[in-house]
């Protein structure tokens, strides 16, 4: 299922949509950029996202930065 709203950002902390699909119980992201430091679903004041879990609810707003586990 491709996904909404996922934004991705480089080193220079600029975000862009990103192509993302839900492969089970893992959100797989397309991009061009080598060292992705941040990813955030849903970051705008109306968001039209459409990652959801089994019961059909739909996930909060988040925001992941890179560190040594990423």
């Amino acid at each position: 299922m491709p996904l909404r709203e996922i934004e991705i950002a480089g080193r220079d902390v600029i975000f862009k949509l990103s192509e993302a699909s839900l492969e089970g119980n893992e959100i797989v992201i397309q991009t061009p950029i080598k060292e992705v430091q941040k990813i955030r679903y849903g970051w705008n004041p109306f968001s039209r996202g459409n990652l959801v879990n089994e019961a059909g609810l739909p996930a909060s707003t988040f925001e992941i930065e890179r560190n040594k586990h990423f």
